[in-house]
């Protein structure tokens, strides 16, 4: 489109993490982004279950002033003493995430698992505390920013909002933020308010029956009125692609 121009760009590099389940010596590798246009706020995803968050910014001069603020695993819940010690994992055991987005209307990040977790994390960028549960710091920007280790706040530890026990597919919310669409491993449709309870839901599969679906894609259009979903179900040698 012709009246789509950058604005900018900027370049950060965020050294990742030791992967346990990588070959000896691997790193985690990104997995999923997100951003928060009000609060100029970029949330990464990676594939050892870890949440980074960069707050972007310039100084006086135009140079980059972008500060770090977050580093967070989803395995671990409150740890240490004191009364966070007692808080659950949002995420049991390491799973692939499916989805990541920010959600203005909840000022969060919901994250999906392929195991069937809903994840919501409402971090606060204008925090002058670093916000982590992952042990080191990560370095970011030209400058060389880094996260220290630091205390997790009760407003922003990760919550386990709902679980699919067939697991997910794909997640989706809508332009304005008001409705969730979820694949489910099983081949159901979801469709929950902000809420997270289910308002309706329908077979993906072609003949109306549940068939399992091995892979999903889901989308809305720009109004909210219609999305689309792209599904490879199990047996199948191509996608279908279906309009709701």
């Amino acid at each position: 489109m012709r009246n789509l121009v950058p604005l900018g760009s900027r370049r950060w590099r965020l050294p990742m993490a030791q992967d346990p389940d990588a070959a000896p010596g691997g790193l985690e590798t990104v997995v999923g982004s997100c951003y928060d246009a009000q609060t100029r706020v970029v949330y990464v995803v990676t594939s050892a279950c870890n949440l980074y968050g960069i707050h972007i910014g310039k100084d006086s001069g135009g140079g980059d002033a972008s500060r770090p603020f977050l580093r967070m695993s989803l395995l671990v819940g409150g740890g240490g003493d004191g009364a966070l010690a007692d808080e659950e994992p949002a995420l049991p055991a390491r799973s692939v995430v499916v989805g990541v987005e920010y959600i203005a209307e909840l000022r969060g990040v919901c994250i999906a698992a392929a195991s069937g977790e809903l994840i919501l994390v409402a971090p606060d960028p204008d925090d002058d505390h670093a916000t982590t549960t992952a042990r080191g710091a990560a370095t970011v920007g030209e400058a060389g920013a880094k996260i220290p280790a630091g205390a997790v706040g009760p407003e922003c530890i990760p919550e386990c909002v709902g679980a699919v026990p067939s697991g997910i597919r794909a997640m989706r919310w809508n332009p304005d933020g008001e409705i969730l669409l979820v694949a489910t491993g099983d081949g159901q449709l979801v469709c929950m308010n902000k809420d997270f309870f289910v308002l309706a839901e329908a077979p993906l599969g072609a003949s109306g029956e549940r068939v399992g679906t091995a892979a999903a894609s889901l989308s809305w259009r720009g109004d909210g009125a219609y999305a689309a979903s792209l599904t490879l179900e199990v047996g199948d040698a191509e996608p279908r692609l279906r309009v709701w």
